[in-house]
């Protein structure tokens, strides 16, 4: 067995450049064999990740002069995801295949292993939306952020609510959850409260769906070319787009393209639209967009849920009348779209929209909802490579949030594993994301579909085993953390935060996680924002957080490095050029020496705990600014 490195991917003595390639950029690999090995050739092999996956290239590695070492320059000439590894044929023509170590990211040789991977993509520079790098995203629930009263009204099935009351969540008679309760909240109550956002460093508002529809979470979508009655009007949205972006704050829509309301225009099941409607008439020009088992009653719906009827996403009026809808957002002001489960959306849909938004503005952003892999996504039928430059500018990014909430959790007596697949998600995500992607991917602690942060940070453990999970009389019942859960969660959340804010892309802050907001699932994760009961302490650090994001370039397209990175301890750095920032955080209950990895150059900017540049307190971190010699 060979003892000296092979090949790994992350070092640029092996692989230049790193991480994803343009399409017709050149690329160098290299890979080194002890002299001992009688090699008789070495032989590269790159297979497109399409279906049937196909042999690209196989080809004969150079001898170079450097001893052991064997290179191939290449260039990858479709845009696409690629897996790679090699080939080593001795004198004696026996085979070895040269494969990566899943958790190292090494070669080992004759050994059962893993392809590298290898993405080409079609990011256009002047498309992407320059305004997004380096920014700071704030989601908000429309209707639970703050309400200016202007709007508060009798719409008939619709409850409105004191605004600090506790959300509806238990079913009614029937057993069905309603989700008719409202509290208000609306688009100019959100105007309002520009300065609050600016004081956080926010330049992106995202909002969950703002459209007419009968629940308060306004994903059964009634009607795509109106604004919910209880949130506004147009002149409200244009309004706020308008004044945001005179503080530097672009908004964006969530569009829901997958399904609409079964109450509503289109489908029209409870006759709350009159006549027509697909469910009522099957001449109905609405008719086409769905799927019928047996008509009327049984009918294709998302996840079951009768209640929201699936769209046929490859009816070529329905697409249509989607451009007509985000044509009709655009002119009102708004810079963008975050996709609602995009991996349900077709690629040859999501093309269209990308098509269609950049058409009238190169600038916007797309967002696309992905809970997994954004590179390696495989559903209903498709492979969903979303980063290659012609479907979305980004994704949501579950995929590093559920492993860096982990690595904070984990407790002290658990092995690597935990540990590890931090490392190794970080790691393939900074790897294989191309650039453009990586340096806007939008990454949250909390959103509404997740616990809150610091419930989950400190309260006890939300778990759900197969079909089986904490129901909401549980979620209830331990809604409000105690004094000790709460203070543990505040320590995890800033060292969490710090990590968030330190990443490539942009940190995405979910309405009142910055005030200490509680809850678990929905709907305790969506109640009103407490605007006279706020977590100041945890306002400032959230402050200190976008301030220094904005003072300092690096966080736009500095490179990302982790130093080390054990079960207590976590050292990253960016840099750029001679600037260079670093960020060490103590996830245990023990005080860490952190002197041999700081440099004497290093500034504090930021620290938890009286945490310093020599140590770490429990619980404790720094940001620190230095000069790379």
């Amino acid at each position: 067995m060979q003892t000296t490195k092979i090949y790994n991917s992350y070092f640029e003595k092996f692989k230049s450049p790193f991480g994803a390639v343009k399409v017709g950029e050149e690329v160098r690999i290299s890979i080194c064999l002890e002299e001992t090995l009688p090699v008789k050739q070495v032989q590269f092999l790159l297979f497109s990740r399409k279906k049937p996956e196909r042999l690209v290239l196989e080809k004969e590695m150079e001898k170079t002069k450097e001893t052991g070492f064997y290179t191939i320059y290449f260039k990858v000439q479709e845009a696409g995801s690629y897996f790679y590894y090699f080939k080593v044929i001795d004198t004696a023509d026996k085979i070895y295949f040269v494969k990566r170590d899943f958790y190292s990211n090494d070669a080992i040789l004759n050994e059962h292993g893993y392809p590298y991977y290898l993405v080409a993509h079609n990011y256009a520079k002047k498309e992407m939306p320059q305004w997004i790098y380096g920014g700071i995203m704030y989601q908000i629930f429309p209707d639970r952020f703050c309400s200016s009263h202007q709007y508060l009204r009798f719409l008939p099935n619709r409850k409105i609510k004191m605004w600090d009351d506790l959300p509806d969540y238990l079913p009614n008679e029937k057993g069905k959850i309603l989700n008719h309760d409202f509290f208000g909240g609306d688009l100019p109550g959100i105007t309002k409260k520009l300065d609050y956002l600016a004081s956080l460093s926010v330049t992106c508002i995202y909002l969950n769906p703002i459209c007419l529809a009968s629940e308060n979470h306004r994903y059964n979508t009634a009607d795509f070319m109106k604004i919910d009655p209880l949130l506004g009007k147009e002149e409200d949205l244009k309004e706020l787009c308008q004044k945001a972006k005179k503080k530097g704050i672009r908004i964006i829509l969530d569009a829901v393209f997958s399904h609409v309301g079964a109450d509503s225009v289109y489908f029209n099941k409870y006759k709350n639209f009159g006549i027509g409607g697909a469910y009522q008439d099957p001449t109905s020009p609405y008719y086409p967009w769905f799927h019928f088992y047996d008509y009327p009653e049984k009918y294709e719906a998302w996840w079951g849920h009768e209640s929201l009827p699936t769209v046929r996403k490859d009816n070529m009026q329905y697409q249509n009348y989607i451009c007509q809808v985000i044509e009709h957002y655009m002119n009102l002001g708004v810079s963008g779209f975050r996709l609602d489960v995009a991996d349900e959306l077709p690629n040859s849909f999501l093309q269209m929209i990308h098509k269609k938004v950049k058409a009238m503005d190169p600038q916007a952003v797309i967002i696309g909802e992905v809970w997994e892999d954004a590179i390696t996504k495989e559903s209903y039928g498709e492979q969903k490579n979303y980063l290659l430059g012609d479907k979305v500018d980004s994704v949501m990014n579950y995929f590093i949030r559920n492993p860096l909430m982990q690595y904070i959790l984990q407790d002290e007596d658990e092995s690597g594993k935990i540990r590890g697949e931090f490392y190794n998600t970080l790691m393939w995500m900074v790897e294989q994301y191309p650039k453009p992607a990586l340096n806007s991917m939008m990454n949250f602690l909390s959103t509404h579909d997740v616990e809150r942060a610091i419930t989950a940070l400190g309260g006890e453990r939300y778990y759900e085993t197969g079909n089986l999970k904490q129901d909401r009389n549980w979620q209830m019942k331990h809604d409000k953390l105690t004094p000790e859960q709460y203070e543990l969660g505040k320590k995890r959340l800033k060292i969490a935060s710090m990590i968030l804010y330190f990443l490539p892309g942009i940190p995405c802050i979910y309405y009142g996680d910055e005030v200490g907001m509680t809850g678990y699932k929905d709907p305790f994760n969506r109640k009103t924002f407490p605007w006279n009961n706020q977590d100041k302490n945890i306002l400032m650090f959230y402050r200190v957080l976008g301030t220094i994001r904005e003072l300092y370039p690096i966080f736009r397209y500095g490179s990302f490095r982790i130093v080390t990175i054990d079960n207590r301890l976590f050292v990253a750095t960016r840099t750029q050029g001679k600037q260079q920032m670093i960020l060490a955080i103590n996830r245990s209950n023990q005080t860490i020496d952190i002197k041999k990895w700081i440099p004497q150059s290093a500034r504090m900017l930021l620290n938890t705990r009286g945490s310093h540049a020599g140590v770490l307190k429990p619980y404790g971190g720094v940001w620190l600014k230095a000069t790379k010699s």
